[in-house]
């Protein structure tokens, strides 16, 4: 549980800080329009952080990695598609540019930062055997004669 925790609080960090980098200038550029553009973009980009997370104990094994690439790709992908047209079709006023600029950018950092977390989940392998065997082994001591 802390491991997900861990994850979905630095996605929730790097949206957040992309939103505060964002939202001034959307804010300039398309007023309140651009505002709820973030606003959605970032709910957009967040959820399938949250449902990758609640499904990532589900895989187990050698191809764990490989797997969750894969799953969070297909959810990353089917949800930011969804959402954005469904956002387009329920709020026509929130034309093109408001909100698929935000929503490229954020769609941007959440791979980024959900790529990162299963780079570093997977690490470079080494077999157990070895370090125990570094650890035990001892420099040989010269035989008396």
């Amino acid at each position: 549980m802390g491991r997900r925790m861990q994850s979905l609080g630095r996605l929730a960090a790097a949206l957040g800080l992309t939103a505060v980098c964002i939202a001034p200038l959307a804010a300039w550029r398309f007023g309140l329009l651009g505002l709820e553009g973030v606003l959605y973009a970032a709910g957009a980009c967040f959820l399938p952080g949250v449902l990758l997370a609640a499904v990532s104990d589900r895989f187990r094994g050698s191809q764990r990695v490989l797997h969750m690439l894969l799953v969070g790709t297909a959810l990353r992908i089917s949800v930011v598609l969804a959402t954005g047209l469904l956002v387009l079709a329920v709020r026509p006023a929130l034309s093109s540019p408001e909100f698929l600029l935000a929503l490229a950018a954020f769609y941007c950092v959440a791979l980024a930062v959900e790529t990162r977390q299963l780079v570093g989940d997977a690490g470079p392998h080494r077999p157990a055997a070895s370090s125990s065997l570094a650890a035990n082994a001892s420099p040989r001591q010269p035989q008396a004669q």
